[in-house]
């Protein structure tokens, strides 16, 4: 089993409102973005998040992989969140 772009795109909270066609079942990566345009035509969605998901998946189709790579790009993000929360916090402080 491997991970698809229509199964990112049925996950991701709104896909429905995003600005391109969806993936059809079991269209791989390589086609998905073919078809759509290639890179600028999924940046193109107006979601950078979604478009994240897709590059990053397209590398990994294994599930334990994706979903290793996405634990760390939350965690990443996390990381961020919690810097700038301390910066402006202290910053309010002062």
């Amino acid at each position: 089993m491997t991970v698809t772009p229509k199964d990112i795109y049925d996950a991701y909270p709104g896909s429905d409102l995003l600005a391109l066609e969806p993936p059809e079942e079991n269209e791989t990566f390589e086609a998905y973005k073919k078809r759509m345009g290639g890179n600028k035509g999924i940046l193109a969605c107006g979601d950078t998040l979604f478009a994240f998901l897709l590059f990053e998946a397209q590398d990994e189709s294994e599930p334990d992989e994706v979903i290793r790579l996405f634990d760390r790009a939350v965690a990443d993000i996390e990381q961020v969140v919690e810097t700038l929360a301390l910066k402006f916090d202290k910053e309010e402080d002062q």
